[in-house]
């Protein structure tokens, strides 16, 4: 009797798989959360193993940093919500593997800067303070910008002095003279020193 032997040969595949950082993948009989070849055996239509080797690679998390400003007062879209203080802020969008993009945002509050400066005119003159020429008492707020782009509240509190009006009666003798008005007088009449 001659036996006539065949030996049929194992089935080997080769696959490569990526998961996201902090995910697992089941492969090697048990989930896998780090990167390296994994083999499973099966068996094949002839009874025989088939072995599959699994290459497992991890995409990481990637993360970035950056600042942003507002003006006090201002909002900005950061952590999923409008935001007006200064803080920390996590955002997390898909990278181009599908795993996470984490941007974390630190958000500064640039202030308001406010300043008094006191100011004073005489009776008929003018002061440009509040966007107009002023003529009367009152508290005038003019509104610059910063070097940061933000409001700069300067206060000017206007007074006015009045005019001090003296009256001053003279006389001289005939012939003599009176330095007023500017100049020595000696005509009689109604004379003003400023």
């Amino acid at each position: 009797m001659t036996l006539d032997l065949s030996v049929n040969p194992a089935v080997t595949n080769n696959i490569s798989a990526s998961i996201c950082s902090g995910d697992s993948l089941f492969v090697g009989g048990a989930y896998q959360s780090a990167a390296g070849d994994y083999v499973d055996s099966y068996s094949s239509a002839s009874g025989c193993d088939s072995l599959v080797t699994t290459t497992l690679t991890i995409s990481p998390v990637i993360t970035n940093s950056v600042s942003a400003s507002i003006c006090s007062g201002d909002s900005l879209l950061l952590g999923g919500a409008y935001q007006s203080a200064a803080g920390n802020y996590v955002d997390s969008f898909s990278s181009a593997s599908g795993c996470d993009s984490l941007v974390t945002t630190t958000l500064t509050i640039s202030p308001v800067i406010t300043n008094s400066v006191s100011a004073s005119i005489c009776s008929g003159d003018s002061l440009f303070v509040g966007g107009a020429y002023q003529s009367a008492a009152g508290n005038y707020v003019d509104s610059l910008l910063t070097a940061s782009g933000c409001d700069s509240l300067v206060n000017t509190p206007l007074t006015i002095s009045p005019l001090i009006a003296t009256s001053v009666s003279a006389s001289i003798c005939s012939g003599d003279s009176l330095f007023v008005g500017g100049a020595y007088q000696s005509a009689a009449g109604n004379y003003v020193d400023s």
